[in-house]
């Protein structure tokens, strides 16, 4: 009998092997790469899609998954890795390197809604986009020359998005404890050593989806590198022209033709049946999404952060997101890291 799904694993093979065939072939400035990141259901796939608006570049789609592309973890990347400037594992800066040159596509590095034949092949720029690399900003920073773009966006709506999506369904389903798996790391409590505390007092998914948005808060936005363009998701939708025409004088590169225009159409990850709302109205949407007691639950833990702005505004301009004296401190002595492990 004809099964069409039994094709599918050799069709990604064939796929597969005729894109890296054909990477072969192709080369790109690792320099004019530009690296998109931001945190899960945080904006980066509607930014990404604006940004590839830049005629002839090509989308990588989150290259340091390991559901998506298997050969990150053997380089030493997974979900929750942590690096900075002291680090310098030969295989890690390799294998990045190779990602912002091109030398790593394949078919998990690709997204297929983002991804044409056609342009594949005519493509000379590189944008990659990245929401697990946020805990390694400033280790890219250091190593790698090329953009980088950093988008934050309210931890209420990251939460309530992700609570929302079917990637997210553990959540959904109240599983705190699949939620709290492997978050908590030898490096990490070495860095912030006051972040196991609040770690101990999250007692609801809410409060462990928003515990995980401060601790890349934490690292990506302290002693942040000025060479790194910081947005906010927010300013995006209610100031698009403005936001979008410092974006692209960063990028030394003009706004595209029919950018602005990306924002009045749903990302390509958007949830099903979810339509574009005024501005406004489309920011403080997660009021109707999150009842009042997840909210609640959500602003204690950023408070124990003291990551305070987006509590008292929910249109923060980008140069208002930062890391203050109030926030969790990083310890002056977490000195060279080790190998990373789960703290049992």
């Amino acid at each position: 009998m004809y099964q069409p799904k039994s094709f599918l694993p050799v069709m990604k093979t064939l796929a597969d092997a005729t894109i890296r065939l054909a990477s072969r072939h192709k080369t790109y400035d690792p320099k004019q790469t530009v690296s998109l990141l931001g945190t899960p259901r945080g904006g980066t796939t509607i930014l990404a899609q604006i940004v590839n608006q830049i005629p002839r570049t090509q989308v990588l789609w989150e290259p340091l998954r390991p559901n998506n592309n298997r050969e990150c973890q053997p380089a030493g990347f997974g979900w929750h890795h942590i690096l900075d400037e002291s680090d310098h594992d030969p295989k890690q800066y390799a294998y990045m390197r190779n990602l912002l040159s091109g030398e790593a596509i394949h078919w998990g590095t690709l997204y297929r809604k983002l991804f044409n034949p056609i342009d594949f092949l005519r493509s000379n720029r590189l944008i990659v986009k990245f929401v697990n690399a946020n805990r390694i900003l400033r280790w890219l920073s250091h190593n790698f020359p090329n953009p980088i773009v950093f988008m934050v966006r309210s931890p209420f709506a990251v939460v309530a998005s992700q609570l929302r999506h079917g990637g997210f369904q553990h959540s959904a389903n109240g599983s705190l404890d699949n939620c709290k798996r492997d978050w908590i790391e030898e490096r990490l409590v070495r860095e912030y050593p006051a972040v196991p505390t609040v770690y101990e007092r999250v007692d609801s998914v809410e409060e462990a989806l928003a515990w995980n948005w401060c601790v890349d808060m934490l690292f990506a936005l302290q002693d942040i590198p000025e060479s790194v363009f910081v947005m906010t998701y927010e300013e995006l939708i209610c100031y698009p022209e403005r936001t979008l025409s410092e974006l692209f004088k960063y990028l030394e590169l003009p706004l595209p033709h029919g950018a602005i225009d990306m924002l009045r159409s749903p990302s390509s990850t958007a949830s099903d049946g979810v339509e574009v709302a005024k501005p406004r109205q489309q920011i403080i949407r997660y009021k109707n999404r999150l009842s009042s007691t997840q909210i609640k639950n959500i602003e204690r833990i950023i408070q124990e952060f003291g990551l305070h702005f987006y509590l008292d505004n929910d249109l923060p301009t980008h140069s208002e997101v930062e890391v203050s004296d109030g926030s969790i401190p990083r310890s002056r002595c977490h000195g060279k890291p080790t190998a990373l492990q789960t703290v049992a």
